[in-house]
């Protein structure tokens, strides 16, 4: 598991390795994170949801920060998220308190996760990421703990592995790669990825990935 000490020096080494916030979001986080919320108060946003957080991300937003820096467009403060989340629904509508307790139905093809509104309950913003797309963290259910994507043409998946990617030459038609991403999505869906990432384990790959590419452009 990632410590937040490690996490803080690399954010730091990313912060003088992009002085003109050339990364994506970079200009709007600034490569800052917020002060930590009392546990008190995550406790109290966990009260209204109905539902403890997962584990690291408790210990993220109460000894780390409570968002700022991270992936897209930087990590959402908790309340933020929260608001995000149950703006969504009218507090008069049935199963609105078990937005975050309900289990996330976990997709296990294209056209299950195709089927899923947004949101999907058992999940929480986390970051956006552009275009209408957020990665979220599994709250509920058998993901619980893992970090998935929405995308805005109404997509889940699971965040993959480092070294998963789409693999196709960028000289290749159009057709091609469209078909290698679409090859890509079933495999991240079916029961041969056993890969998950937990929020430290995403937040911390995205620091290496952001480091690496800083690296190449000096």
């Amino acid at each position: 598991m990632a410590s937040f000490h490690r996490l803080r020096t690399k954010l730091d080494d990313l912060d003088r390795q992009d002085p003109l916030r050339r990364r994506h979001g970079a200009d709007k986080h600034q490569y800052r994170v917020n002060d930590p919320l009392p546990l008190s108060v995550v406790e109290g946003l966990e009260a209204r949801c109905g539902t403890r957080l997962p584990d690291e991300y408790r210990r993220f937003v109460a000894e780390f920060g409570d968002g700022g820096a991270g992936p897209g467009y930087g990590i959402l403060r908790l309340a933020d998220a929260v608001e995000e989340l149950f703006g969504y629904y009218d507090e008069d509508e049935p199963g609105y308190r078990q937005l975050l307790s309900d289990p996330f139905p976990a997709p296990q093809t294209v056209g299950e996760s195709r089927e899923l509104d947004w949101p999907a309950r058992g999940i929480l913003p986390v970051s956006h990421i552009g275009s209408g797309s957020m990665h979220v963290l599994v709250v509920s259910g058998r993901e619980r703990g893992s970090m998935w994507r929405w995308t805005n043409d109404s997509l889940y998946w699971p965040v993959p592995s480092p070294a998963d990617r789409p693999q196709y030459s960028k000289n290749s038609p159009e057709e091609s790669r469209v078909a290698a991403v679409r090859a890509w999505e079933r495999k991240l869906l079916s029961a041969e990825n056993r890969y998950r990432a937990t929020l430290l384990m995403w937040y911390e790959d995205w620091i290496d990935h952001s480091l690496r590419a800083a690296g190449a452009h000096d």
